[in-house]
């Protein structure tokens, strides 16, 4: 692909259909923060990501990291000893990774129920060396509206040739006028169009790259995919990703997000939500097919962070500091930047082979 300059990287859209409650932190007596507030109420949890102040040992030592845990896991009264009555639900730790940010991923040995899981990161944060705890909660795509069935319509020459772009009321002005759109018997008002045709004579977003993070894109004859097979799956878990083995893999394909009654995952089957965000922000306009984009002369990179059941917090987290040119060591004991490498200057870290950051 071309070298892209980090300013060509802007973001045009915030593509994220995530869905998750917002509240403010708890603040700690040891000035760590809490954040419980993307828990539902019946929500289990087997994951947190633990942020560790500068300088302190766990921030650079896994063992350590998993060490004060435990004995959070302890303080937290979800040891062995203490839960004699019910060994299977003695509670071990283990550390995953280091993410982008510095920080890092523990799992649980088994799903914690929400007040376990508070109970724990309380306990967590009472380590002078946390700055931040939370749970490495699974995001999902917020569900669309059912389309019903649309019908090519005749368009003006003075907009795009492509069939659909009637139904795109959304594309035009919001002046208020009344527009009768498909099988409608009866004319709406326009007042919440975005006007963006207007702003296609002169600007359409070419020499952008936006960077899309969902459920990755399909093969589509409306879509400018040159940029698909330089994206990035960051789906670190098998049981999500729908791959057989747990890692990350070049591309930004989306391979279904399919669930089944198993899974136990209340979402819907295969939404191919990436490829209809792809399409909102870039669909090639003017070229007889489908619907125009939102920017059609920008390109898309996909980056794939939602699979079955959604995606955990601490991929998306990832894939938003790496598509924003950001990164850090993924391991302990990495440097913090490798002089000389040869990639592309509009990240300044990119993924080894391994899905890892460099």
């Amino acid at each position: 692909m071309n070298r892209l300059t980090l300013g060509r990287m802007a973001v045009l859209a915030a593509a994220l259909g995530f869905s998750t409650a917002h509240a403010a932190s708890i603040v700690t007596s040891t000035g760590a923060t809490i954040n419980a507030s993307t828990m539902g109420a019946n929500d289990t949890i087997d994951a947190f990501i633990v942020t560790y102040r500068d300088g302190t040992a766990e921030r650079s030592n896994a063992n350590a990291v998993e060490q004060n845990i435990g004995v959070a896991v302890t303080r937290a009264k979800l040891d062995a000893a203490s839960q004699k009555a019910t060994p299977s639900n003695a509670v071990s730790v283990q550390w995953k990774r280091k993410l982008g940010i510095g920080a890092d991923v523990v799992h649980t040995s088994r799903k914690l129920s929400r007040n376990e899981a508070v109970a724990l990161m309380q306990q967590i944060a009472a380590d002078p060396a946390v700055a931040h705890v939370e749970p490495d909660v699974r995001m999902h795509i917020v569900k669309d509206i059912a389309a019903s069935t649309v019908k090519p319509d005749a368009v003006g020459t003075s907009t795009p040739n492509d069939p659909y772009f009637s139904y795109q009321w959304h594309m035009r002005p919001g002046t208020g006028t009344v527009e009768t759109i498909g099988t409608d018997t009866t004319g709406y008002a326009n007042y919440g169009g975005s006007n963006a045709s207007a702003a296609w004579l002169n600007y359409d977003g070419t020499g952008v790259v936006v960077a899309e993070i969902d459920t990755g894109v399909t093969q589509h004859p409306d879509l400018n995919l040159a940029l698909a097979n330089a994206g990035y799956d960051f789906i670190t878990a098998a049981a999500t990703s729908g791959r057989a083995t747990d890692g990350r893999v070049p591309g930004g394909w989306d391979t279904g997000d399919w669930t089944t009654a198993a899974m136990n995952c209340g979402i819907a089957n295969s939404s191919w939500h990436g490829t209809h965000v792809f399409g909102t922000i870039a669909a090639v306009t003017n070229n007889g097919v489908g619907v125009t984009g939102v920017a059609p002369g920008s390109q898309v990179m996909p980056l794939r962070a939602l699979g079955h059941c959604g995606g955990a917090t601490s991929d998306i987290a990832d894939a938003i500091t790496w598509a924003s040119g950001g990164g850090g060591a993924q391991h302990a004991g990495e440097p913090q930047s490798r002089a000389g490498d040869q990639h592309e200057p509009w990240r300044s870290w990119h993924l080894r082979g391994d899905g890892c950051f460099r």
